[in-house]
């Protein structure tokens, strides 16, 4: 039996003003759902359950979390449907009528259990948004690269294994999230998207990338994290624009030398990799904020690193360091500073002049004893020293640690 909302009058003054054709889409939705569908007045959001209609037309439909199996044909009835919200359902095939919904700008269909879209998805001409992300999908049909001016499509966790090349047609899109799915290869006509802005190829099964990547000159965001890359194509030093670049937990070995033209970066991971060393071209990057570099083999630090005057975190964990170069002590703008689980025996004397620096973490190294300098660090609220030899040294290192205690300073020993 057909649930009605308490206080709600039979039918509103709005929907009774809808065409036939509406009428009948609308009452097969309430057979589906077994409830009343209500207008909205206050707006249709992603989650809502209702419909808006303006100028006579339903304009937005909301039936989120009915677990809804079956949508009707005649949904594709809705000729002026500007947007359609199905998320959270359990839907697993949509009407191929769906592509009747020409006026549509936004779709999402979010967590059901979509297993293909209709061939002729690219007939909804009007189309911006488009939301599939949590579902079944193992491949996309050819015509979604008939979307020519969607921007925002979200295909995260579902089975997709390979991508249609006419994706490469989408000119208009920016922001292309593709995580979470189990994609080995990207065809090379994604260097097509010349608006792209960001894009999510994170936890695949990546072992490249193609060189068109390189003309994404718009790109902002990279995200390729927990993928099978044991390389970077050198087009990579194109993404002038790029300020954001997430490999962590790859298999890079190497970083191309053409990484330091990314002039824009200021946030990049590169934990987890199996990189032992870096190129000096590392130091033009003048923007980069946050450095990432732990759980590597790193052996060396290029001296150029010191020309990083806007980097305030750089996480060096669990590496193979022996030293640092003097040249560290010319970041001036660091913050915090991570080094536990390397191989260090000393610290230049240029440490001091980190005078930023309120985090220093040395836990889990070899040194025996630390520079006079360190005494200048008047910003320092926490120094972790444990797991070294120069915990348990008293005498002038002792003194150093009660120094930075007295002003402050957390030590940990």
């Amino acid at each position: 039996m057909m649930e009605r909302d308490q206080g709600e009058p039979q039918m509103s003054t709005k929907r009774a003003g809808l065409d036939e054709t509406e009428q009948q889409a609308l009452h097969d939705l309430e057979q589906v759902a077994c409830k009343s569908i209500c207008v909205l007045d206050d707006g249709v959001k992603w989650n809502s359950f209702g419909i808006g209609i303006e100028g006579g037309h339903v304009r937005q439909l909301g039936l989120y979390g009915l677990a809804l199996h079956t949508l009707p044909v005649s949904l594709g009835n809705f000729s002026k449907l500007q947007a359609l919200y199905l998320g959270k359902n359990q839907i697993s095939s949509l009407p191929a009528e769906i592509v009747n919904l020409t006026s549509l700008q936004w779709l999402d269909l979010r967590k059901n259990q979509l297993k293909t879209l209709p061939r002729e998805i690219g007939r909804l001409s009007s189309l911006e948004t488009f939301y599939v992300q949590r579902n079944q999908l193992s491949s996309l049909p050819e015509s979604i690269g008939d979307l020519e001016i969607l921007q925002n499509l979200n295909l995260y966790m579902n089975r997709l294994t390979s991508l249609p090349r006419t994706m490469g047609n989408l000119a208009s899109l920016e922001i292309l999230n593709l995580g979470l799915n189990k994609l080995s290869t990207i065809p090379d006509e994604i260097g097509n998207l010349c608006n792209l802005r960001v894009l999510s190829l994170y936890s695949n099964n990546l072992i490249s990338l193609p060189e068109s990547m390189g003309n994404l000159e718009s790109l902002r965001e990279l995200k390729l994290y927990q993928n099978k890359l044991t390389t970077l194509p050198e087009s990579i030093g194109k993404l002038e624009s790029l300020k954001v670049l997430d490999l962590h937990w790859n298999q890079l070995v190497s970083i191309p030398r053409m990484f330091g033209n990314l002039v824009s970066l200021e946030r990049v991971d590169l934990s987890g990799n199996k990189l032992s060393s870096l190129p000096e071209t590392l130091g033009n990057l003048s923007s980069l904020v946050l450095l990432n570099l732990g759980f590597n083999v790193l052996t060396s630090i290029p001296r150029a690193m010191g020309n990083l005057a806007s980097l305030r975190t750089l996480e060096l964990s669990r590496n193979n360091l022996p030293s640092l170069p003097e040249t560290m002590g010319d970041l001036s703008s660091l913050q915090k500073l991570t080094l536990d689980k390397n191989q260090l025996t000393s610290l230049p004397s240029t440490i001091g002049n980190l005078t930023s620096l309120t985090w220093l973490n040395l836990e889990n190294n070899q040194l025996i004893s630390l520079p006079e300098s360190i005494t200048r660090l008047g910003s320092l609220y926490k120094l972790i020293l444990r797991g070294n030899p120069v915990a348990s040294v008293p005498g002038s290192t002792g003194e150093l640690i009660d120094i930075l205690g007295q002003g402050g300073c957390e030590v940990v020993t």
